[in-house]
C-alpha cells in the first residue's frame, strides 16, 4: 500500500487512512469458528464513515482462512494434486466435469470450489484410476466395442495369445484352460441370443 496516492472513500468521499495491526473480520454463518483475525495486516479505512478497502494480500489470507475452516483444499494443494497426477489443467477439468476456466480459478485462488468439487479432487488424488473407468463407461461406443471384442474372441475359439495378453495373462496351463472354456461358453450364449 506504500506509495499509493490517497484514496477517497466511495461511500462518503472522505480520505481513506492506512491502518496496520490485527484485522478482524466476521465471516458469513456458513464459515465456522467465529471472528477471523489476521495479524500484521494493512488496510485502508475511512475515519468518517468506517468504510474499508481490503488489499488483495489481506483478502487472500482471509479466503485461505475461510477455506481451512470449511475443510476445503487450498489452491496450492489443488495444484499439487494435479501435478502429482501429471495432468494439464484442461485434462483435470474434463475429468472433474467442470470448465477449464472454473478449475483454473480454483488453482489460482481467484474462486473457491464447493464441497462436492473438493470431494472429487480428493477422490481423484486417492483413486485416479476410478475416474478413467468412469470415463470409459460413459463412452457411447462402449457397448459396440465390447460386442466386437467378444465377437473376435468367438472367431478365435479362445486360443488367441493376443486375447490372453490383453488380459495381462501370465497364466498357468490349468487357469488358461478355464479362461478359454469360460470364453467359449460366453460366445455360445451370445450366438444363441
Amino acid at each position: 500500500m506504500e506509495g499509493e496516492t490517497m484514496k477517497k472513500c466511495q461511500n462518503c468521499g472522505s480520505t481513506m487512512e492506512e491502518r496496520r495491526g490485527s484485522y478482524r473480520f466476521v465471516p458469513p454463518s456458513n464459515v465456522p469458528g467465529g471472528t477471523m483475525v489476521v495479524a500484521d495486516a494493512t488496510w485502508l479505512e475511512c475515519e468518517n464513515c468506517g468504510q474499508q478497502m481490503i488489499p488483495a494480500a489481506l483478502n487472500r489470507k482471509l479466503e485461505e482462512l475461510s477455506m481451512t475452516r470449511q475443510g476445503l483444499l487450498l489452491p496450492a494443494q489443488i495444484k499439487a494434486i494435479r501435478e502429482k497426477l501429471g495432468l494439464s489443467q484442461t485434462a483435470i477439468a474434463e475429468r472433474l466435469g467442470v470448465g477449464e476456466k472454473t478449475y483454473t480459478r480454483w488453482e489460482s485462488g481467484r474462486s473457491m470450489q464447493n464441497k462436492s468439487s473438493d470431494n472429487l479432487i480428493r477422490l481423484m488424488d486417492r483413486s485416479p484410476e476410478q475416474f478413467a473407468v468412469i470415463e470409459a463407461q460413459r463412452n457411447p461406443e462402449r457397448t459396440l466395442k465390447i460386442a466386437d471384442y467378444f465377437g473376435q474372441l468367438g472367431r478365435q475359439q479362445g486360443e488367441s495369445q493376443l486375447a490372453m495378453a490383453a488380459h495381462n495373462a501370465d497364466l498357468d496351463v490349468e487357469t488358461a484352460k478355464r479362461v478359454r472354456e469360460a470364453l467359449r461358453q460366453a460366445v455360445k450364449k451370445q450366438k444363441a441370443k
